[in-house]
């Protein structure tokens, strides 16, 4: 059961006590309350969640063809105010966009965001040359045959994350979403449940 407000607990605990029904009164230890700390606890638990992930991913392998700049992981943030969407509280997740932002090997240019290519995975579209060598293609899809450089079927950091903070039970209740780039919330309807 959901409610909006204290008056309408107090409605519903005065129509069961005028029933003569006190045992509504176990359940109360049910309410959860959804107060900006509720949130703000949440976020900064899946922000440590989708943290040992991407700790998790840079153990996984060491780069031989590019070095790394270590800029993803250190990059997740949770904000520190909720804001209020729809008859929702809501705090968000991001990236931080400095740290975030990968140049290519290939031309120099800045524009890789690392969190979803590393999270969704990736493929080079384009016909690689380092050098003057031509990189030989996959003939089944035109995948070059260097993984982590040419393609990579994506770590799922942000997935993983989410599914170890749904173990935790007092985050049954509150959604996460992904948003823009860089962007997650996590929201609660306003309200008392029951």
């Amino acid at each position: 059961m959901k409610f909006k407000g204290i008056e309408d607990i107090r409605k519903y605990y005065q129509n069961h006590m005028a029933k003569g029904n006190t045992a509504v009164f176990k359940d109360f230890k049910n309410y959860t309350p959804v107060t900006d700390t509720v949130l703000i606890s949440a976020a900064n638990d899946l922000r440590e969640c989708i943290q040992r992930r991407i700790d998790e991913y840079y153990l996984s392998y060491e780069p031989k063809v590019y070095n790394r700049t270590y800029g993803l992981k250190n990059a997740l943030r949770a904000e520190t105010a909720v804001r209020t969407e729809n008859g929702r509280k809501v705090i968000g997740l991001y990236f931080q966009d400095h740290k975030s932002w990968g140049r290519s090997v290939f031309t120099g240019e800045l524009n890789g965001y690392k969190p979803w290519l590393i999270n969704d995975g990736w493929k080079v579209k384009k016909t690689i040359y380092i050098g003057d060598r031509k990189i030989q293609r996959n003939p089944n899809g035109g995948i070059p045959y260097i993984h982590r450089f040419g393609y990579y079927e994506g770590y799922d950091f942000i997935g993983k994350g989410i599914a170890d903070w749904r173990k935790k039970p007092r985050h049954k209740k509150i959604e996460v979403r992904r948003t823009q780039a860089g962007m997650f919330d996590i929201a609660k309807t306003i309200g008392y449940y029951l």
